[in-house]
């Protein structure tokens, strides 16, 4: 059986969450010829992924261009690896925030991951 991934995209330089992947299936189920295959694509291993003291996964960083300006930014891939689907389908319940306090695009330490520091949607009356 193959090794699914799920992918995790944040722009360091902003500490801001930038993006995901879907979990899709993999081409292979050996995580090492798995790992060669992201060291391939441009950017460097600077770290693995934890949950509760257990490896799942690794961290590659690189330097990208903005789409919409010529400057630079760090931006940082966590790589999932999983065994599978998910067995059951999960329904979030999303709290909307009431207060106006905004992201300040730094890491949340108390979760280990970073905010999503996107601008809120325009409010239609």
């Amino acid at each position: 059986m193959n090794l699914w991934v799920e992918e995790n995209y944040v722009d360091v330089s902003e500490g801001c969450r930038i993006g995901d992947t879907e979990l899709y299936e993999t081409f292979t189920p050996d995580e090492g010829e798995l790992f060669r295959a992201f060291r391939k694509l441009p950017g460097r291993c600077i770290s693995k992924v934890y949950v509760d003291e257990k490896a799942i996964g690794w961290v590659f960083q690189s330097r990208v261009s903005y789409c919409d300006s010529i400057d630079t930014y760090f931006r940082e891939v966590w790589v999932t690896l999983h065994d599978g689907q998910a067995k059951q389908a999960v329904k979030y319940r999303a709290h909307e925030l009431v207060s106006e306090s905004g992201c300040e695009g730094s890491p949340n330490s108390a979760l280990g991951s970073y905010v999503n520091c996107l601008p809120p949607a325009p409010k239609t009356s």
